[in-house]
C-alpha cells in the first residue's frame, strides 16, 4: 500500500489517555458506579430494605456479599447468625449498637459482621471491604494501604473513620445515593489496585 494515499487525508482516530483531573462528587459517583456490575444484584436490592428479614433473605444476602455459594465454614457461621433471626428483626425496629456487638461477637469475620450490621441498619452503616477502604484512604488522605488484618483494628477504622467518611458523602441533604456511592468507591478502589491505578498520584 502506498503511503501517499493518506497524504492529503485527515484520519480521525479515537486516541485517548488516562486523565487524572478533579471532579465533583456527583460526577465521581456517576462515572465510577457505571463501572460496577453484578449479575446477582437483585439478591441485594430486593431484600436490603425489608422491614422483616427472613432466613431466605439472610442466605441470599450473604451469598450476594460472598459472590456465590458459601463454603462449609461460612455456611456454619450463617447458621449461627440465622439462629438469632429474632434478635436481628428486633434490632431492625429498635437498634442498639451495644446489643448488636454483644450478640454477634462470635462472628469472627469482621467484614461479615459489618455486613450483618448493614443488613440491620443499612442507612447508617455502609458495607466495607478491601476495595472501598482502599478508595477511602486514597480519596480522603492521599494514602495507599490495605484494610488492616487485625480484627480489632479493622473494626476501629470502620467505626471511627469509614462510617463518618461515607455518611458525610451521602444523606438526606446530599443528592447522592448510598448504593451508588458504595458502587463507585468499590469500582474506584478496585481500579487503584491495578497497574493503571498504581500510576495515580
Amino acid at each position: 500500500m502506498k503511503m501517499d494515499k493518506f497524504k492529503d487525508k485527515v484520519i480521525t482516530m479515537n486516541l485517548t489517555k488516562l486523565n487524572h483531573c478533579s471532579v465533583n462528587l456527583k460526577d465521581f459517583v456517576d462515572f465510577w458506579s457505571s463501572c460496577y456490575h453484578d449479575q446477582s444484584e437483585k439478591n441485594y436490592s430486593e431484600r436490603i430494605n425489608n422491614t422483616t428479614i427472613t432466613e431466605e433473605d439472610l442466605r441470599l444476602l450473604f451469598e450476594w456479599k460472598n459472590g456465590g455459594n458459601l463454603s462449609q465454614r461460612k455456611t456454619q457461621t450463617l447458621q449461627e447468625i440465622t439462629r438469632r433471626i429474632d434478635v436481628i428483626n428486633c434490632l431492625k425496629n429498635n437498634f442498639s449498637l451495644d446489643k448488636f456487638l454483644g450478640t454477634f461477637d462470635f462472628v469472627n469475620g469482621v467484614i461479615w459482621k459489618i455486613f450483618l450490621l448493614h443488613i440491620i441498619c443499612p442507612d447508617s452503616y455502609p458495607i466495607v471491604d478491601q476495595h472501598v477502604y482502599r478508595a477511602y484512604l486514597f480519596i480522603s488522605k492521599n494514602q495507599r494501604a490495605e484494610i488492616p488484618n487485625n480484627k480489632r483494628q479493622k473494626e476501629a477504622v470502620y467505626f471511627s473513620e469509614y462510617v463518618p467518611f461515607f455518611n458525610s458523602l451521602s444523606g438526606p441533604n446530599i443528592d447522592i445515593s448510598k448504593k451508588k456511592l458504595d458502587e463507585a468507591l468499590w469500582a474506584y478502589g478496585k481500579f487503584l489496585k491495578t497497574p493503571y491505578g498504581n500510576k495515580m498520584e
